[in-house]
């Protein structure tokens, strides 16, 4: 029998039962495992974005083609970041960045979502097609604008290979 695809919504509430805890999962990045490219993303406590609450708690590396969760690391027990210069304990500020409007912070969320796909196809080649150096310079410039700049060494924690391709990329155009 075919497995069934797992969706992300099915993975993060298989997360919030299995550990009893309610929270918002960050984008995905891609982060390179051997010869497979998968999704990495952290957690963090749910609640408004204008919320100052703590950093984030767990990351999770997740198989795309069946969802399947293959890494789960609660950052109390085994961290993803450096707990000496991010301790548990550090509140951060989660609120949208400040030169963003409600909506278009909406749209910068959509399109870093929207990109996402062809990002991961991409993610760690070494030559990238005009077309793709256009799609990725766009995610780039996005998700920069999407994401508090307080979360940034959270995402580049979670896959700082991708982040380096990424900038050598850019550069390159």
């Amino acid at each position: 029998m075919k497995a069934k695809k797992i969706k992300s919504i099915d993975t993060i509430a298989a997360i919030k039962v299995a550990t009893g805890t309610n929270f918002s999962k960050s984008f995905y990045i891609p982060v390179k495992k051997g010869d497979h490219i998968l999704d990495a993303a952290f957690l963090y406590s749910a609640g408004s974005l204008s919320q100052t609450r703590l950093r984030p708690n767990a990351s999770i590396i997740i198989e795309p083609g069946s969802g399947s969760i293959l890494e789960y690391r609660n950052s109390y027990i085994n961290d993803f970041m450096d707990s000496a210069k991010y301790p548990m304990t550090l509140e951060l500020d989660y609120s949208v960045p400040s030169a963003k409007s409600a909506k278009e912070q909406g749209e910068l969320v959509k399109t870093v979502n929207e990109l996402y796909g062809d990002i991961r196809k991409m993610a760690f080649k070494e030559t990238l097609s005009d077309a793709q150096k256009k799609t990725l310079a766009k995610y780039n410039s996005c998700f920069y604008k999407a994401v508090p700049d307080s979360l940034v060494p959270f995402y580049e924690a979670l896959s700082p290979e991708f982040f380096q391709w990424m900038k050598e990329m850019i550069t390159l155009q």
